[in-house]
């Protein structure tokens, strides 16, 4: 019961997050946490609530919406088809999330060519980027991974596949 709660939970969140992403697109809110320049691409996030920070492109914006249950959706965006979002969402079970974990709560979900992927390079979080499919959003990038009790789910369009590899390979955890 705990579980399928959790899978819900996980659901509604990542629906609001969409939602609110294709709603919320052509505002240009002040980053709500730290920015500063990035060496490799440009600019620097740093979240404090959850300890992390990575590297995207200059000329983004950010935006962060909290979540009564402790998680966090953090949208990443230069235009409405330029962007991606990050769900955080609290997670008891330990690493490294696989596809065949997924596929366990969710087996109707599209996950296309799933490979296990090291989030901030060969000392990073182990976690599986795949291709999924969202009625809003079209076909989509995917990279999910747990960390310190959270779930981590990054979405993008799957046209941006190498922009979102650079900004997880800059991912760090402090």
């Amino acid at each position: 019961m705990r579980r399928m709660l959790l899978i819900l939970g996980i659901l509604i969140l990542t629906a609001f997050g969409v939602v609110w992403f294709l709603m919320n697109r052509s505002l240009v809110p002040a980053p709500a946490t730290d920015t500063t320049k990035g060496a490799a691409t440009g600019e620097t996030y740093r979240d404090a609530a959850f300890g992390f920070f990575f590297q995207y492109p200059s000329g983004y914006r950010i935006a962060t919406t909290t979540f009564g249950d402790g998680g966090e959706l953090v949208t990443v965006e230069k235009d409405a088809s330029i962007g991606f979002q990050i769900a955080v969402t609290p997670f008891d079970e330990p690493g490294p999330l696989t596809a065949e974990r997924i596929r366990l709560d969710l087996p109707d979900m599209v996950i296309d060519e799933p490979q296990t992927v090291q989030v901030g390079g060969d000392t990073g979080v182990s976690g599986v980027a795949f291709f999924g499919d969202n009625a809003d959003l079209g076909k989509t990038r995917e990279v999910w991974f747990s960390h310190a009790g959270y779930l981590y789910q990054i979405t993008t369009y799957a046209t941006m596949e190498k922009e979102i590899t650079k900004v997880m390979d800059s991912w760090q955890f402090r």
